[in-house]
């Protein structure tokens, strides 16, 4: 069973189901604004910085990019990451989350979301 799959399950309540596609609800889920995220300030000075980063996301085919982040910021701007860190999940114990089928340059642009807010 995907991440994807499972976060969402817990964010429903219920058990998750693995024949179903769970990548429209994905997309559909709205970012939360982050005080963090607004203009230059902390979080800016650590994206793209490995420094102090506690989260390790896989992405693209065969998770053929790296990004290193940091979850307090990334938590604060998406439900996956925030859901990803409670404890219970393989991905909060191994600090790393492997997203399959997202493009490179979509995961890229959420990255400089979550940290720069534009």
């Amino acid at each position: 069973m995907s991440t994807k799959a499972r976060l969402l399950a817990l964010r429903k309540g219920r058990k998750a189901r693995t024949d179903v596609d769970t990548t429209e609800e994905m997309t559909s889920m709205k970012p939360k604004r982050s005080h963090l995220s607004c203009g230059p300030g902390i979080a800016f000075s650590w994206y793209k910085n490995p420094n102090f980063s506690d989260i390790t996301i896989q992405y693209g085919p065969e998770g053929a990019h790296r990004f290193d982040g940091h979850r307090l910021v990334l938590s604060n701007s998406s439900e996956l990451f925030q859901l990803s860190s409670n404890p219970g999940f393989h991905e909060a114990d191994t600090r790393v989350v492997t997203l399959e089928g997202d493009h490179p340059k979509a995961m890229d642009a959420l990255f400089e979301y979550c940290y720069v807010g534009v």
